[in-house]
């Protein structure tokens, strides 16, 4: 799910906002999903997957739609 929302959001981003929106938005997405798993820690509820696995899944789906759109454009 984490990968397929900074995916999204990266590839909306270059598609509305071009080459510069879908950096800058992968580059939030990336902090954004860091800040989002370590605040994980104090949220109350039950988090029961891997904080790290979680946050590298969003810089996959920044990653892979940042280089996608950057080949296609």
């Amino acid at each position: 799910m984490h990968c397929l929302e900074s995916a999204l959001a990266v590839a909306m981003a270059g598609h509305l906002g071009g080459y510069q929106w879908s950096i800058g938005v992968g580059l939030a997405a990336i902090i954004g999903g860091f800040g989002w798993e370590v605040s994980n820690r104090w949220l109350p509820g039950k988090h029961p997957f891997g904080d790290a696995i979680d946050f590298w899944a969003f810089v996959a789906g920044a990653l892979t739609a940042g280089v996608g759109y950057a080949v296609m454009t």
